[in-house]
């Protein structure tokens, strides 16, 4: 038997290598009592292949320049597959033929660069040995929609906040499911000190800009917004802190 650069005589048809994660491969050649030899064989070792998870908490916000695309980071994982579907009728409601996209990228978020575009996408870990995690669940675009209402409001890059002013893209804003069916959980994250409020709004529009929900909302937990009573389409949500714009998405009602 040869291993690694060392040959070794066994005299069973079982040979042991000590460990479980070891990569290699090796050969194997019977030898008669006369000191004739077949010709070697060749295979691989079988080591366990890499153990990864399916990336999750997708997360889409409009940042300056496109959309920004994060997940959680994955143990093992040496880069991600990102699937992406331009018009997916799912999250988008037009008649434009989908198309589809994959890339390769090295960390935890891309930047899709395009404010407007609509398409939902799903992403997937890879370990350095190829090995693959499933697809994540599906998200939708947080693109800016044109509403016939009204010109798009995008969030400024800061609020004034008793005399002081907040980055807003320290708030971070999560809907899960969307699309949506009969609810979506909404969660706004912010460290905040005990002299900032602990609420926001948000309001929810269609595509004609009718107001069709508006409710406070607690910051830092998750708040379950009852859906039943929209019907299906494509509306635009905004988040408030006090009378300020920190957030718009879409949210695709099924």
């Amino acid at each position: 038997m040869g291993f690694s650069t060392l040959p070794e005589t066994v005299n069973d048809t079982t040979y042991y290598v000590s460990g479980t994660n070891q990569c290699f491969s090796w050969w194997v050649r019977a030898v008669c009592a006369d000191g004739t030899v077949s010709a070697w064989s060749k295979a691989c070792s079988c080591a366990p292949r890499c153990i990864i998870s399916t990336p999750t908490n997708l997360s889409c916000r409009v940042v300056k320049g496109g959309q920004q695309l994060t997940w959680d980071a994955v143990f093992n994982a040496s880069s991600y597959d990102i699937y992406i579907e331009n018009n997916d009728p799912d999250c988008c409601g037009n008649s434009q033929r989908p198309s589809v996209t994959t890339l390769s990228v090295l960390s935890n978020s891309y930047t899709v660069s395009s404010t407007s575009a609509c398409f939902s996408w799903k992403v997937r870990a890879r370990c350095s040995d190829g090995t693959l995690s499933a697809w994540s669940s599906k998200k939708c675009s947080c693109g800016l929609v044109i509403q016939p209402g009204g010109p798009i409001i995008t969030p400024a890059t800061k609020i004034s906040v008793n005399g002081g002013s907040l980055n807003v893209e320290d708030f971070t804003v999560t809907t899960v499911p969307n699309p949506a069916d009969e609810f979506v959980d909404v969660t706004v994250n912010y460290e905040m000190d005990a002299a900032l409020q602990a609420q926001g709004r948000i309001v929810i529009s269609d595509m004609a800009s009718h107001e069709v929900y508006n409710s406070a909302i607690s910051l830092n937990t998750n708040n379950r917004i009852d859906l039943k009573e929209l019907t299906s389409g494509i509306y635009v949500y905004r988040i408030f802190y006090g009378d300020q714009l920190i957030h718009t998405e879409k949210l695709v009602i099924k």
